[in-house]
């Protein structure tokens, strides 16, 4: 219930807080039901091994594993799914367009309402000084609320969706003693792997139509609740891809051990990974919208508005979202899908000594070759008159575009223990200072995160203007000199050229850039221990340890945030709004501190130098 106040609302009594005491809302909405899953599933696997020592310097370990995975799925079959070419566009609800109440033309605030395109009879309702709000919904009594919509257990499998029931997963790793004495040893395996789909994949799907709807009342009060504004609800649907693959993985690793001096051991490995039959994103993925409003639909003069009158400005009179949808009658038609892919390569070497004397000792680095794939983007679709779906021409270019994943470079870890024993030679009382101290270390440096960088305008820019879709945004465009993304502390104002990027203007399609070209700052980081051990009793029964923490021990300063959004005036005035110099090459005062940073200056750095203490009586 939304007690706020609303010009719409005859009712309102100008104070929020007295319209909740008088019953008077500017929206209502309520579910026909509480819908609450019962979510399961049953896994079943075996699988098969041998490990062979083919002679005294080759080993072989191969198997394979049987998976049988199971959807995750309402048992109570609340669950229903959404089918694209069994949706009709001849069962598609009529929905309320734009009309005026005088009968002109054109026309704006009360006057505007919504408009039976039928009979062009304008709607009216009780305590609404008009009815925009009912524009884009549909028309009581018209249409098949479930066009296109299958309940689970209804004539598909009550698993809403399905994949295969019997995968394979294959394993083979050997190792071989070059030398025979172990000193260098080679190491190579390879296998298939499969990964479950994390829960919130089908949570929400039981809130699908037919098992629920909802209501939308507006600027009514409680105590005649439903005379007023009641909107039929454009439902949006969460849907699974009905055939579809159980997510898997690709992995293979090669490399060399080699024993080294004082306890030691040194390898290097090339690691390689391919994702196949991936979500659109990590765990719950990124969902796949089949109801997207096609680029450039808002320009076409079929879809504008004749009560908003003519516009320089694309796209600004064009009709609601609603009746841009291809498939009216509904909202965002988000799928599951499992169709991406990703692929990773690298270098992986690390020393390390086992603990001996008192001492152990760590060191691994990373290079990151590679981290390519189309996670993450959402499939740029294109809609026939009758429904059909299909993939826009420019999608493979898309994808292309957009291949680079954010990978770390480089990554390098070191750590270290000593345990100090104590001076022995000189006395009890400097061997009892000495003794039961122990200083740790870990040291980490790594490349920073990638990223984009973004745009906004103060007027006439949004996507709807730019792409002529509100589901498609549009890109800025790169220039020479643009730099990394890093300047470091050599120039915290300027962490790239600012200047070096072209915002995106009318008729865009969303390729002028890629995803992940800049680079943020290195960490530089070094965190140590230090532990005081104070025995009370000879048995060590009873001691007390004094600890210190020190994190950022170095007291190095990383930035970790810039200003990566460019905020332009107009498309026709690309002013910079929030540009971090004059005009004259001066810094604009009022964006000298990072939490007022201007385009491309920093806006955040790593925690400085923090100390931990602590004090523990043990027994």
């Amino acid at each position: 219930m939304n007690f706020g106040n609303d010009s719409n609302n005859t009712l309102d009594s100008g104070f929020g807080y007295a319209n909740a005491m008088l019953g008077i809302f500017t929206q209502y909405t309520q579910n026909s039901k509480m819908i609450e899953g019962s979510l399961l599933y049953n896994q079943t696997e075996f699988f098969l091994q041998d490990n062979w020592k083919v002679n005294n310097r080759l080993t072989l370990d191969y198997g394979m594993r049987f998976v049988n995975q199971q959807p995750q799925y309402d048992q109570f079959q609340q669950m229903s799914n959404f089918f694209p070419e069994k949706w009709k566009a001849s069962d598609a609800p009529v929905l309320y367009v734009a009309g005026c109440s005088n009968g002109a033309a054109t026309c704006s605030g009360n006057i505007r309402n919504a408009m039976d395109p039928r009979n062009g009879q304008i709607l009216t309702a009780v305590g609404a000084a008009n009815t925009q709000a009912a524009i884009g919904t549909p028309i009581p009594g018209t249409g098949n609320s479930l066009n296109g919509i299958v309940q689970a257990g209804n004539g598909i499998v009550k698993t809403n969706y399905k994949w295969p029931k019997l995968v394979l997963a294959p394993r083979l790793g050997f190792a071989y003693d070059l030398t025979g004495n172990s000193n260098w040893v080679v190491r190579g395996s390879g296998g298939m792997y499969y990964d479950r789909p994390d829960g919130n994949t089908v949570f929400s799907v039981p809130n699908n139509p037919p098992i629920a709807t909802s209501k939308d009342l507006r600027n009514g009060q409680l105590q005649t609740l439903g005379t007023g504004l009641n909107p039929q609800p454009v439902p949006s649907i969460q849907a699974w891809q009905y055939e579809a693959d159980i997510l898997s993985s690709v992995q293979w690793s090669a490399g060399i051990q080699k024993s080294l001096p004082w306890g030691m051991a040194g390898d290097a490995s090339y690691v390689g990974q391919h994702g196949i039959n991936r979500l659109g994103g990590t765990q719950n993925g990124s969902n796949q919208n089949l109801n997207t409003v096609d680029l450039g639909a808002a320009y076409l003069a079929k879809n504008q508005d004749p009560t908003l009158g003519t516009n320089a400005t694309p796209g600004a009179a064009a009709y609601t979202t609603n009746l841009l949808r291809p498939m009216r009658g509904f909202g965002g038609i988000n799928q599951t899908q499992t169709q991406f892919w990703d692929t990773y390569h690298s270098l992986q070497f690390n020393v390390n000594r086992r603990f001996s004397g008192g001492f152990s000792f760590g060191a691994n680095y990373t290079y990151g070759i590679s981290l390519k794939g189309n996670t993450g983007l959402q499939k740029r679709y294109q809609h026939a008159a009758d429904g059909t779906i299909s993939l826009r021409d420019d999608n493979a270019q898309w994808e292309k575009l957009n291949e680079t994943l954010d990978r770390v470079p480089h990554l390098f870890k070191a750590n270290g223990i000593w345990n100090s024993p104590g001076i022995l030679s000189k006395g009890a009382v400097l061997r009892h200072l000495t003794r039961d101290w122990q200083v740790s270390a870990i040291a980490t440096v790594a490349s920073g995160g990638a990223y984009g960088l973004g745009y906004s305008y103060q007027s006439n820019g949004g996507s709807v203007n730019l792409t002529g879709s509100g589901d498609f945004g549009a890109r800025v465009t790169l220039l020479d000199g643009l730099g990394s993304g890093c300047t470091g502390l050599d120039n915290q104002y300027a962490q790239f050229n600012y200047k070096a990027i072209t915002p995106p203007t009318y008729g865009s399609v969303g390729l002028e850039s890629g995803r992940n070209y800049m680079r943020g700052c290195m960490t530089r980081n070094v965190d140590m221990s230090f532990v005081r051990r104070i025995r009370v009793s000879s048995s060590e029964r009873y001691r007390v340890e004094l600890r210190a923490d020190v994190f950022n021990a170095f007291n190095i300063l990383d930035i970790n945030g810039r200003n990566a959004s460019a905020q332009f005036t107009s498309p026709t005035n690309l002013t910079l709004v929030n540009s971090q110099y004059n005009a004259d090459g001066t810094l604009v005062s009022s964006r000298l501190k990072p939490n007022q940073a201007g385009f491309g200056a920093a806006s955040g750095a790593r925690g400085l130098r923090n100390i931990q203490l602590q004090l523990r009586f043990q027994f």
